[in-house]
């Protein structure tokens, strides 16, 4: 069996006008291709022969030799699911080895606008494809991989130290970052299209971010020397009564709806040094001194303490 490309794709009839006969030849092309996805059986779709027909004289080991060289796969595409519109074409599905850039190059001298979204965790590459712009990206599923017996184990021991520096556990945002880019940072992939979503593309890495995040949490089961610093210790016990303070206010009616909600958000991406800070600030406010540095009257201790 091949290795598998999960691919989006969307084909875009253009704004711009060029020759009728031109513009009959992409509309009998969506035509033709809309009736087959309709009538043909579940399993059975096969849209490159409708884009990119094989010249029917050629026989079998000869069609499989132009198929390789004029659709960049060997088979066709399996629809999973498809969508028509007044202007395009979306089709969602896997292909053998790659995506299959014959295909899309084909349409493309057709006048077609092609987008596509590829993923591939067995080839360890990822890409997009939009108009002029072409994102094709390579990634080392084996980076993601981590040996749960090896103490010195490079990519645990990087988590790790991004977990010390944070104080907090890392997230499956920033995995999923690392994967794209090797930065342990949220996703930086905001292609400009004009049909298909990012969002694709980042739930494709999830699969990739769980497995590289339980194989940490192994790791760390493993080594419990390094599960759990004293920074991460209070980085806990911080968040923690920071969060229980913000609840209570809530609860209390101190805060209108988009007050909380951006008290939380700042709790979810908060680091340690952030907490100390804001630590030192709430503590302040039980130093008599500094209280009595303003025109305050003598204090209600109940509201202070509250």
């Amino acid at each position: 069996m091949p290795n598998w490309c999960y691919n989006q794709i969307a084909i875009i009839l253009p704004e711009e006008l060029d020759t009728p006969a031109e513009r009959q030849v992409r509309w009998d092309i969506l035509r033709d291709l809309k009736h087959h996805l309709d009538t043909a059986p579940e399993g059975e779709r096969e849209p490159f022969s409708i884009l990119h027909p094989v010249p029917p004289e050629l026989d079998d080991n000869a069609a499989h030799t132009w198929r390789v060289c004029n659709w960049r796969t060997k088979w066709e595409m399996e629809v999973y699911d498809y969508e028509y519109k007044h202007n395009y074409v979306f089709m969602n599905g896997p292909t053998a080895w790659g995506p299959p850039w014959g295909v899309f190059r084909h349409l493309e001298s057709l006048g077609f606008v092609v987008e596509i979204q590829f993923h591939s965790s067995e080839n360890a590459e990822w890409g997009c494809a939009c108009g002029s712009v072409n994102t094709d990206g390579v990634f080392d599923i084996y980076s993601g991989w981590i040996d749960v017996d090896d103490e010195e184990d490079y990519l645990a021991n990087e988590i790790l130290e991004f977990d010390e520096e944070k104080g907090r556990d890392i997230t499956i945002e920033e995995c999923i970052g690392y994967l794209m880019t090797e930065e342990f940072q949220g996703p930086d992939y905001n292609p400009e299209f004009r049909v298909l979503e990012r969002q694709w593309m980042i739930e494709m890495f999830e699969d990739d971010a769980d497995q590289m995040m339980e194989s940490y949490e192994e790791w760390k089961e493993n080594n419990p020397d390094k599960s759990l610093s004293d920074a991460k210790k209070e980085f806990q016990v911080l968040r923690e009564w920071f969060l229980n303070k913000i609840e209570r206010g809530n609860e209390e009616g101190k805060y209108n709806e988009g007050q909380y909600l951006e008290l939380m958000n700042s709790l979810k991406d908060t680091n340690l040094n952030y907490l100390r800070e804001l630590w030192e600030e709430h503590t302040k406010k039980f130093e008599l001194s500094n209280f009595y540095s303003g025109d305050n009257r003598e204090p209600k201790l109940v509201g202070i303490y509250a």
